[in-house]
């Protein structure tokens, strides 16, 4: 059996700057679209492995997904139960669902084996507010390299209340 993967990635912004004069109103329009596409393989805008799930916190916790070999609870490896291992990450999402003020979802910071190939150090972190959005995309050959003793991806919840996150990676394992 011959697995296919195909995924394809849209944002679009329409954004509208107004300035009402006595006599007129001069608008700063943009129409701006984003869009990739991958196709099924291990090259650049390929992806032969994907991973997406809804990930709740408790409060005053953590939680790391091993990015060579991701499962959860509920579902063992992907649909087919295939093990998930990614070898390059070519898009990231992760959506921090909480909207009430100051639960801010922290990302990055394990302290062994971290994914480093999206920041600089073990010990960088990326602060997604309330209803906030991380979107990474590294189309290319190399994509994001995950590698054996740099592929964990840490969530960290500082906040007194639970936090939801969805993620989402597209990748490749060779």
């Amino acid at each position: 059996m011959a697995y296919t993967l195909t995924a394809d990635l849209n944002l679009s912004m329409d954004i509208a700057f107004d300035n009402a004069a006595d006599l007129s109103t001069p608008r700063d329009a943009l129409t701006f679209a984003y869009g990739l596409a991958f196709a099924t393989g291990t090259g650049a805008s390929q992806a032969n492995r994907h991973w997406h799930e809804r990930m709740v916190i408790g409060a005053g916790l953590d939680s790391g997904r091993d990015l060579k070999d991701l499962y959860n609870d509920d579902w063992p490896g992907d649909a087919f139960s295939n093990p998930v291992v990614f070898d390059a990450v070519r898009a990231l999402l992760i959506v921090n669902r909480n909207t009430g003020a100051g639960e801010i979802l922290k990302v990055g910071g394990a302290l062994v084996e971290p994914w480093t190939a999206w920041v600089g150090n073990y010990s960088d972190k990326f602060y997604i507010g309330p209803g906030g959005v991380l979107l990474l995309t590294s189309p290319g050959a190399a994509g994001l390299p995950v590698a054996v003793d740099d592929h964990w991806l840490k969530f960290d919840n500082a906040n007194a209340v639970a936090l939801t996150l969805d993620l989402i990676i597209i990748g490749s394992k060779s």
